[in-house]
């Protein structure tokens, strides 16, 4: 490695410089971690990053979150002409559901925090339910009213332990609503159509 910054080698152009930037973008959102990222930059280069750099269960990533809007005609406005469709805004905490190979279940946080131990029991009843063998799924847990069949707040939700906690003495049911899934069994599906016919 040298001592030259970057775009000084000879034949780098500024779109070169500018596809390099895109490339290391788009690979760091599915693969958001520097100590997987940067070996392959310095050894391999830039081009080589979604060879050795890509999505995998149990490093979590980057969401893409919303951009609130003040009114509804400038939604309207911006899709019009276009179809689309709307989703619930459930009133819980983000969650990216990874399955790894070994079968284990792992809950990430919006910022990317490990909090399984928060879950146990969502983990363990995906773990009993899932047939594939791996997935990323994107999805909301929310506090859930056994009873009545129904969300509760999320200030109910944040009564929950945030680590550690015993599925045994857990007093507060949750409910996972999944909305998007990016991966499944080895494959990426989060370009695919969302639905057939659309």
């Amino acid at each position: 490695m040298t001592d030259r910054p970057l775009g000084s080698e000879k034949g780098v152009t500024p779109e070169l410089l500018n596809d390099a930037v895109e490339m290391l973008k788009q690979v760091y959102c599915a693969c958001p971690s520097f100590d997987l990222v940067l070996p392959v930059l310095t050894t391999h280069g830039w081009k080589k990053l979604p060879e050795y750099c890509y999505l995998t269960p149990g490093v979590p990533v980057q969401p893409m979150l919303a951009h609130p809007t003040k009114r509804i005609t400038d939604v309207l406005k911006r899709f019009e002409d276009i179809r689309f469709t709307c989703e619930w805004k459930y009133d819980g905490e983000r969650a990216q559901v990874h399955k790894l190979p070994s079968g284990e279940i792992q809950v990430f946080s919006r910022n990317q925090e490990n909090m399984t131990g928060k879950y146990p029991d969502l983990a363990k009843k995906l773990a009993d339910v899932s047939s594939a063998e791996t997935f990323i799924l994107d999805a909301e847990v929310v506090a859930w009213d056994p009873e009545n069949q129904g969300i509760l707040p999320f200030q109910v939700l944040s009564t929950r332990k945030r680590k550690d906690a015993d599925v045994d003495t857990l007093k507060v049911d949750v409910c996972l609503f999944g909305f998007d899934l990016i991966y499944l069994n080895g494959e990426v599906i989060n370009g695919l159509p969302r639905c057939l016919g659309c």
